[in-house]
């Protein structure tokens, strides 16, 4: 008997293009302020709201920004990999990590008072709450990494 090749489900091929996106932009940004740090602290440095701080300290602060982007874009990196792969630990690591955002947006929700700051709250609510029940909950999700090709 020969068993098919089970087909990568509509949702995980769009949350796996997406993470590939995330990863080339969080790369560019991440290169982008690593590049123009001493630029961008001296500028910063200058401005009155800033003026406490010296140079030195706003560049460490623009370049750990910019570190912790070109980590981010390594996570989502291996993520992609992983969903294209098969690898159950990529969808329970997107998974914690939607479920960790919708509690944030509900627990964040608590304090909002600006429309703007409500409106955005919402979209993001939303949409982890898609994304944790359906890596969740998602009978075909389920199938396609419980199942392994032989």
């Amino acid at each position: 008997m020969i068993e098919e090749k089970i087909k990568m489900p509509l949702g995980l091929k769009i949350i796996s293009v997406l993470m590939y996106i995330n990863t080339i932009f969080a790369w560019i940004f991440a290169i982008i302020l690593i590049l123009a740090s001493p630029i961008a602290a001296s500028y910063i440095s200058s401005l009155e709201f800033f003026s406490s701080m010296g140079a030195t300290e706003l560049f460490v602060i623009i370049n750990s920004l910019g570190l912790g982007l070109f980590a981010e874009g390594i996570l989502c990196y291996f993520v992609y990999k992983g969903l294209k792969r098969r690898q159950a630990w990529a969808k329970d690591l997107l998974n914690i990590l939607s479920w960790l955002g919708l509690f944030g947006s509900i627990f964040f929700a608590l304090f909002m008072t600006d429309l703007k700051d409500i409106i955005q709250n919402a979209i993001e609510l939303v949409l982890n709450a898609i994304l944790a029940f359906y890596l969740t909950f998602s009978r075909k999700v389920k199938i396609y990494f419980s199942r392994r090709e032989i």
